[in-house]
């Protein structure tokens, strides 16, 4: 009896554990290959998570919603503009992507990502076209960005942009 109401005060503490994103269920004494594949199922989790959560960040950035793009910044959120300045905080970077101009088109890849239980990191090439005053100007390069892991969704914790520069002509040459 006694080992029957620990095994239920455990499986009542489980259900008051915060459910992941991840399907794979570790369990000890298994083998380290059910390890691993429970380490790729979770980041898979992660990575589609970060996918839907990065595709409605761009959708409200091309829609020029700046209340709605603060929201997936974190409120001690860093953000670092192609211009290299460093804005801090939430309604700071709101600001900031306000006064930028309209993104008529944003494109971004991912050539690197890591997911654990909070922080989900990933990096990639950029591509988007800005217009301002009427002038249009294409900007590409290089973001990196980390997402915390807040109840019930992900947020933007810190997000660096770095311009591509122009490859040096010939002409350049000293």
């Amino acid at each position: 009896m006694r080992h029957f109401k620990i095994w239920m005060f455990l499986l009542s503490l489980s259900c008051l554990l915060p459910k992941s994103g991840a399907s794979a269920q570790l369990i000890p004494g298994q083998g380290s290959a059910d390890w691993e594949r429970g380490r790729r199922e979770y980041t898979a989790d992660v990575l589609r998570d970060y996918n839907a959560t990065m595709s409605a960040w761009r959708a409200a950035w091309q829609r020029g919603d700046t209340a709605a793009l603060a929201d997936f910044y974190g409120t001690e959120a860093y953000f670092v503009s192609p211009e290299q300045q460093v804005v801090r905080g939430k309604q700071a970077i709101r600001h900031h992507l306000a006064r930028g101009g309209r993104v008529v088109d944003l494109r971004t890849g991912l050539t690197d990502f890591v997911a654990s239980e909070r922080l989900a990191y990933a990096a990639g090439p950029f591509w988007y076209q800005r217009e301002t005053n009427g002038d249009l100007s294409t900007i590409s390069g290089t973001y990196v960005v980390v997402l915390v892991r807040e109840p019930g969704r992900w947020r933007i914790r810190s997000q660096v942009f770095t311009v591509d520069q122009p490859a040096a002509s010939s002409q350049d040459a000293p």
